[in-house]
């Protein structure tokens, strides 16, 4: 939820032109009890038009923790509205928590206990985010939009990003990325395995007003189906450079970095589509087969007759079977692709069932290795 300020004479103003100075005087708890006292208003209004209700995040300021017992104000209120703990995200700016780290982390810990999720924002823009995070145990992290700003700079900013994902895997930790605004910046997100993305490539914020009007003509993305959240938070949340999501169990990725071949598969009843895969895969989809499979399977659409092969078969044995299997599959020029299949998830809704596919080698007809060339 998002506060912009629009004046009768001095028109637009952004929260940098307003918020330090309610800060300064230490009235901005007014405005963030405000924030989130309508956004309880949206989401009650959400409920009696019959639309799904996702979790809603506000942003807190230091100041607020001073000023009152802001973590019994956000509580009662909510509770009044009779709207799901779970559904109220706390956004803590990672400035915010080392200004008086530990009472900083006794208010987190209440806030946890009571049943709300909470988010460091701002991750990365100061100097002792390693530090909180080996602390408090946040239940998302929030990349700082300087990184998708100084995206095209240069690699580093690629290469410090799958890092970092890979480390908040291995924590337990969920990701969002906020300022995303170009299409290369989603892709690259999704192989790396941020698990949420933010920004104008969506959309802008809008008024509540705006959301809903939108829904009235159709031209809204939707709201997700609750039931089905954690399903897709599970696919989103792989990193596709990361050949440890084959040696998982029910835990968070590990360590191993490469580029082999990788991708996720959806079947349901006889159909399938891929929803992600890397760079490597599609190399090796149009090496192998000339056919970019995405683009082939974007939507769910039945199995063709002449990819039900050994290696279909094994992702299909996986799926019904919660297998991890190890597959050998002849192509039609003698070559053989050895694979390795893992199932990820199922849809508790539509009973679709995610796979993840791991390309390990490719041996031709004379038995040369044909994954040397890793993309």
């Amino acid at each position: 939820a998002l506060a912009r300020w629009i004046d009768p004479l001095m028109g637009f103003l952004s929260p940098a032109d307003f918020i330090p100075t309610l800060e300064n005087t230490r009235l901005i708890y007014k405005l963030d009890l405000y924030v989130l006292e309508q956004v309880l208003e949206k989401m009650k209004l959400q409920m009696d038009i019959g639309l799904f209700v996702v979790p809603h995040s506000v942003n807190l300021s230091r100041t607020d923790f001073e000023t009152c017992d802001i973590v019994e104000e956000i509580r009662r209120r909510v509770d009044a509205a009779g709207i799901d703990r779970h559904l109220l995200t706390i956004e803590i700016t990672e400035s915010t928590v080392g200004s008086d780290f530990e009472f900083m982390r006794s208010q987190i810990l209440r806030f946890k206990e009571l049943g709300f999720d909470v988010w460091m924002d701002d991750f990365g823009s100061g100097y002792s985010s390693l530090d909180v995070l080996q602390s408090i145990k946040f239940n998302l992290i929030k990349f700082d939009m300087r990184f998708m700003q100084q995206f095209d700079d240069s690699d580093s900013t690629k290469i410090i990003l799958t890092e970092m994902m890979k480390m908040a895997s291995s924590l337990g930790v969920d990701t969002i990325c906020e300022g995303v605004e170009t299409e290369e910046q989603v892709k690259f997100l999704n192989e790396i395995g941020c698990s949420k993305l933010q920004g104008y490539y969506f959309g802008k914020p809008i008024p509540r007003e705006k959301v809903f009007e939108r829904y009235e003509k159709g031209q809204q993305i939707g709201f997700e189906d609750p039931s089905q959240s954690g399903y897709y938070e599970k696919l989103g949340s792989i990193n596709l450079y990361d050949l440890s999501v084959i040696a998982q169990d029910d835990d968070a990725l590990h360590n191993t970095f490469n580029t082999l071949p990788m991708a996720v598969m959806e079947i349901k009843d006889d159909q399938m589509r891929v929803t992600r895969y890397n760079k490597s895969y599609r190399s090796f989809c149009m090496r192998l087969f000339g056919v970019d499979l995405v683009s082939r399977f974007p939507d769910f659409m039945p199995i063709p007759e002449d990819s039900r092969t050994g290696f279909m078969k094994a992702v299909e044995s996986c799926r019904d079977n919660a297998n991890r299997t190890l597959v050998d599959d002849t192509l039609p020029d003698g070559s053989v692709v050895h694979s390795f299949v893992i199932k990820v998830a199922s849809n508790p809704v539509t009973g679709a069932v995610a796979v993840a596919i791991v390309v390990l080698s490719v041996t031709d007809p004379e038995g040369g290795s044909r994954l040397s060339d890793k993309s």
